[in-house]
């Protein structure tokens, strides 16, 4: 398996930025941080001209990206489109977030974001949905047209 080796970057570890650090890479994973100068001469390198190397943004909580809201189109095309908008801030992984709205939209996201995973769609991790399951008093900006109580409906769509 062919190795890269990112150095010359301020790399942040379990012991805060670091320089002089070599980040190993071999079939897309990290390998190895280890001293540059520990390096053996047969790995690639490549220089990250002194720019900062962090370890992708996980986001909880994304309701859109590019253009595209998940709750106006939960399908795999929606979702991969939002995941590559975020992809270019350092986003690796996220969670497609709804917001209150249908029982059919909610379980329209469900099975997209299944799909998507089950498709690998780079950095889908699961869903969140806010809603349509909330306190009508502490709703937020949710449309109160579309907070409903849970019932055996919404259970099965939840649970499935």
């Amino acid at each position: 398996m062919r190795k890269t080796a990112l150095v010359n970057g301020c790399v942040l570890t379990d012991a805060g930025y670091q320089e002089g650090r070599a980040v190993v890479v071999a079939g897309g994973r990290i390998a190895a941080i280890l001293p540059a100068a520990d390096l053996p001469a047969d790995i690639e390198r490549h220089d990250l001209g002194g720019a900062m190397l962090l370890p992708g943004f996980i986001d909880t909580q994304v309701n859109g990206g590019g253009d595209v809201l998940f709750n106006d189109s939960p399908t795999v095309g929606g979702i991969a489109a939002i995941g590559a908008a975020h992809r270019r801030f350092g986003t690796t992984g996220f969670l497609p977030t709804l917001i209150s709205d249908t029982l059919g939209k909610v379980a329209a996201a469900r099975e997209a974001v299944e799909e998507a995973i089950a498709r690998r769609v780079p950095g889908v991790l699961g869903v969140h949905l806010e809603g349509p399951f909330l306190s009508m008093e502490r709703r937020g900006i949710h449309d109160a047209r579309k907070i409903r109580e849970i019932d055996d409906a919404g259970v099965d769509i939840l649970t499935r």
